[in-house]
């Protein structure tokens, strides 16, 4: 598999929460090579604020960084995330986002865009936001007909992205992943939807260093300098072991 290394997308996820808190961290973290920050929404949720002061601070955050581009993802308890919510609340909670917020892409989670999928797309064919449409496994429990399964019903549905992430134990669930996801990214390739899968826990750290094994072009790197038990890494990391892949790829 001949791989060429890429100028991907850099993200990093905020979980402060407030905007004074959320300004002082990017102001903090503040790199020309990071374009793209994520709202972790549920973090804030889960802090007792309020949406609607929610979105009130996230147009605040566009406005002071207007050059930045930034996600606003509600990750539920289920995916990984910190809070439980009803599929009803969740609803409502995304469309204010749609409606109210500044933010350049929204993540919708697959399970509940599926039951709510006539509502999502009504809005949907009123803005101009991205969208991500998000799996997430972490009990290693996956098979080539699930995420097949995934990535055919996610080409139907008006997201720009397709995102699975699944967490491997080993390196033999790393390399069976990377095997199956080879076999179906050409569907996403017709349906013009961006892949964003990753590999997540330590023994998917290289989907991080080296997304271009799922033709992947967003890497979620870690803003707290330490790689966490999702696998992330930090920048400094990232820029280092790219430099050594791309002398390698040269020798």
């Amino acid at each position: 598999m001949k791989l060429e290394l890429k100028k991907n997308m850099l993200c990093y996820p905020l979980f402060e929460c407030g905007k004074d808190e959320i300004c002082k961290k990017i102001s903090n973290t503040k790199n020309s090579d990071i374009k793209l920050y994520e709202l972790r929404i549920d973090y804030m949720l889960n802090k007792g604020q309020d949406i609607d002061d929610i979105i009130c601070d996230i147009n605040y955050i566009k406005r002071k960084f207007s050059k930045l581009k930034f996600i606003s993802t509600i990750r539920t308890k289920s995916e990984g995330g910190l809070i439980g919510l009803s599929g009803d609340k969740y609803y409502a909670y995304v469309e204010k986002l749609f409606k109210f917020s500044k933010t350049d892409f929204v993540d919708i989670e697959f399970k509940y865009y599926k039951k709510y999928k006539k509502e999502f797309e009504k809005i949907l064919n009123k803005t101009n936001k991205k969208i991500i449409i998000s799996k997430h496994i972490f009990d290693d429990d996956f098979s080539e007909n699930s995420i097949k399964r995934y990535i055919e019903e996610s080409i139907f549905y008006k997201g720009d992205c397709v995102k699975l992430a699944i967490l491997v134990i080993n390196k033999n669930s790393f390399y069976e992943l990377v095997s199956i996801i080879k076999k179906y990214e050409n569907l996403l390739k017709k349906a013009k939807k961006e892949p964003l899968f990753i590999a997540m826990g330590k023994n998917g750290v290289l989907s991080r260093i080296l997304p271009e094994i799922f033709n992947t072009k967003i890497v979620f790197l870690n803003a707290y300098n330490k790689v966490n038990k999702l696998g992330q890494i930090s920048y400094t990391s990232y820029i280092k072991y790219r430099k050594l892949l791309a002398k390698k790829l040269i020798n």
